[in-house]
């Protein structure tokens, strides 16, 4: 019985530990620089897909109305809404797979959800499990896609914070 209150303890402790490497939300603080330089090398404004040119269109805010749509309260909120630029129907032939919002050579990056689509040629991705940065600041942010097996980065850079209150 000793010794297995000395490995829950032990294991407590390195869960707790685990946990610190975490930024006070549920995604991930990115702070290698040369993994941000690599994001930056890889991204474009603008990137073709099969027969489609997706841009973004990101809005980020931080809510401080009571119950916000945050997981968090006051966390950074990150709509991005990716386009065909042809004006053309959307193709959903790829998938999202990580949101980074850069803060100089920090990056919070998080598994944006499917929000629906706007129109025909915009679809709309959410993530509200950014970090608590400042209000008012420009940032870049930068999405990642996956199709076919290859590896896409859409970017839009200074982007503001809003607050919302």
């Amino acid at each position: 019985m000793k010794i297995f209150k000395i490995y829950s303890g032990l294991t407590l402790i390195l869960i707790l530990s685990y946990s610190c490497e975490k930024y006070d939300f549920d995604g991930y603080l990115e702070t290698n620089r040369d993994a941000i330089d690599e994001l930056y090398l890889n991204s474009n404004d603008t990137i073709s897909i099969g027969s489609q040119k997706l841009i973004m269109d990101p809005y980020l805010y931080r809510n401080f109305f009571h119950g916000g749509v945050g997981k968090k309260d006051h966390s950074l909120i990150a709509s991005c809404d990716i386009k065909n630029a042809n004006c053309a129907q959307i193709q959903e032939n790829f998938k999202v797979e990580y949101l980074y919002v850069i803060n100089d050579f920090v990056a919070g990056k998080s598994r944006p959800g499917n929000n629906g689509s706007i129109n025909e040629y915009t679809l709309k991705y959410l993530s509200t499990e950014g970090p608590n940065w400042e209000t008012g600041i420009k940032v870049d942010v930068i999405i990642e896609l996956e199709s076919n097996g290859v590896l896409y980065f859409l970017m839009a850079k200074d982007i503001e914070i809003n607050k919302v209150q």
